[in-house]
């Protein structure tokens, strides 16, 4: 599907059989569950796609928390962990049409070794399963990196290895992945995908939620909204540095401009870490760099609806959150990123660089110039608006869109060919 492209035509891989429409059996990897917005909103993205596109589909999705999936998302869900109900996902995947590692950065460098091989195994375990069975594999529109470490380069290696097709999201990730060796006829660039998945276009969004959200929105403009990730591994305290420098860099942004602060989580969940306990630390530095108190807001969200739509009805969006920051600008919302990974600066990079999107990095953050690059966003959020808009619509059409990919994939396995013929 196309960007703003609401007409979806059936794929090749539909043709009738005995004038029947096969179904289509999907199984869908990635870490959903844990209340995270950005891996949410990417699950909801890819079953709109599949779905729109066949019109006899079965889902499977292997998460993090398959009770909250099933109820969020309304379809089949399982624990990624092999151990429970091991022969019903043996049986999903041998049946399977294709296995999809949905979306996300799944494949990047953690602390230490050992986390590298942890969280390594906990991806590839159900791809290289689908791969013994000869199930097409397809990575998602992902991004990867860093890959400095030597256990990271050889999982991507691997993975370029069994994937019949590679569909990453950036430039930085085309380069990590060549870079890392195996095949490279199988790596498509194409977007993200909330960029181009017709549930996140702002004039649906605003569609489906209710007057108080929209009487929210309209009551608390002209606002920013920050949102903080905690760190990945270890303690909060192991980022007190960033956040006090932060929280003195966004006191000064508001001397200038005046604007409501809104801290919004973007992971929230009662069964795994989320972002409210680092919003609460920021909280306080901010009050003791003296922002009004009247001035922070705090908001939680319960549906991605209502969470894109408090994104979206944004003046600013200051984030080290990824997808806060991409369906915010799907809106031509002004963004200023924090990169602490390379998936922050490299997908505002596909959006296009201006006053109004732009990445400050983590390491060495720097007051003066943060609040520097802060004010100029929220100075110049209306006069870039349009190339805001304008850069999302490029990069959602600078190549195949990920479900055109799938479907390809699908049907030259299905009816004859080389899955490798398209790349």
């Amino acid at each position: 599907m196309r960007y703003g492209d609401q007409n979806i035509t059936q794929s090749v891989g539909e043709r009738s059989i005995n004038g029947e429409t096969p179904e289509v059996r999907v199984c869908v990897l990635g870490v959903y569950g844990k209340g995270n917005l950005g891996d949410e909103a990417i699950l909801r993205a890819v079953i709109e796609d599949v779905t729109k596109r066949f019109s006899r589909v079965k889902v499977v999705v292997f998460c993090s928390n398959p009770d909250v999936v099933s109820k969020c998302h309304g379809v089949t869900a399982v624990s990624r962990t092999p151990f429970s109900s091991l022969f019903t996902k043996l049986r999903a995947v041998y049946r399977a049409d294709a296995f999809v590692l949905g979306g996300g950065t799944m494949l990047c460098d953690d602390l230490t070794w050992v986390d590298d091989i942890s969280s390594s195994t906990a991806t590839m375990i159900w791809p290289m399963i689908a791969s013994a069975c000869g199930v097409p594999i397809m990575v998602y529109g992902q991004g990867l990196g860093p890959a400095e470490h030597r256990t990271t380069q050889l999982v991507i290696k691997l993975l370029k290895t069994i994937s019949n097709v590679i569909t990453l999201r950036d430039k930085r990730s085309i380069t990590i992945g060549s870079e890392a060796g195996g095949r490279k006829s199988n790596l498509v660039r194409t977007s993200d995908p909330v960029i181009t998945a017709a549930c996140f276009e702002p004039n649906w969004i605003r569609s489906q939620v209710d007057k108080t959200v929209t009487e929210y929105i309209r009551s608390t403009r002209p606002y920013t909204l920050i949102c903080l990730r905690r760190p990945k591994r270890g303690p909060i305290e192991s980022w007190a540095t960033f956040y006090e420098t932060f929280s003195k860099a966004v006191a000064r942004f508001y001397q200038e401009t005046g604007s409501k602060l809104v801290l919004f989580p973007i992971q929230i969940s009662d069964s795994y870490p989320d972002d409210r306990e680092v919003l609460s630390v920021v909280r306080e530095a901010m009050l003791r760099e003296g922002i009004d108190k009247e001035a922070l807001i705090e908001r939680q969200w319960s549906t991605i609806e209502e969470a894109v739509a408090i994104l979206q009805g944004a003046d600013l969006v200051i984030a080290s959150r990824l997808h806060a920051l991409l369906l915010a600008a799907r809106a031509g919302v002004s963004v200023v990123g924090i990169a602490y990974e390379d998936k922050v600066e490299g997908c505002l990079e596909m959006i296009g660089r201006n006053p109004a999107c732009i990445s400050i990095p983590k390491a060495g953050f720097d007051v003066h110039e943060a609040s520097n690059t802060m004010i100029a966003a929220w100075v110049n959020r209306t006069k870039y608006r349009e190339q805001i808009l304008s850069g999302v619509k490029k990069w959602a059409q600078s190549g195949p869109s990920n479900i055109e990919m799938l479907a390809k994939t699908l049907g030259l396995l299905k009816y004859g060919g080389s899955s490798e013929t398209y790349v």
